[in-house]
């Protein structure tokens, strides 16, 4: 009977603290990414899907070179700045991310990930792949 009066306490306990840990703990730890990387023409059907956000991540000159209509751009080599700018993105949505090549962006996914974004889509071969695909960009 005694080892049933000292196993509630403990139960009780570790419920409590696992509803304080869980209820305090962001999304970052339990929460699964999913981290994709597609072709052109993939990325191109995403793209027009609602709740999506486009981010280049190349420099701001590469950019003014063309672009994919209603990205934004968060230069990825500019690490601060980037993950600075993470910070008011809103970690639920949808991202679809590119940069010249396929290797920036690549790397900015992982990081993205790291900082708890769960739905992360990469442009397979970059901006380089979307223009021999013979799809749109905007200058």
């Amino acid at each position: 009977m005694s080892n049933k009066i000292l196993l509630f306490p403990l139960v009780i306990i570790t419920l409590l603290l696992s509803y304080y840990f869980f209820k305090q703990t962001p999304c970052v730890a339990f929460c699964p990414t999913s981290i994709i990387t597609i072709n052109a023409s993939e990325f191109k059907k995403k793209v027009s899907e609602q709740d999506t956000i486009i981010l280049d991540v190349r420099t701001p000159d590469e950019y003014k070179t063309g672009h994919l209509s209603g990205s934004i751009n968060l230069d990825f080599n500019n690490r601060t700045s980037f993950t600075n700018s993470l910070k008011s993105l809103d970690k639920n949505k949808t991202y679809l991310v590119y940069c010249r090549s396929g290797n920036r962006s690549s790397q900015a996914v992982d990081l993205m990930a790291e900082q708890g974004f769960t739905d992360l889509v990469n442009l397979e071969g970059g901006i380089i792949s979307w223009q021999a695909a013979n799809l749109p960009t905007i200058k």
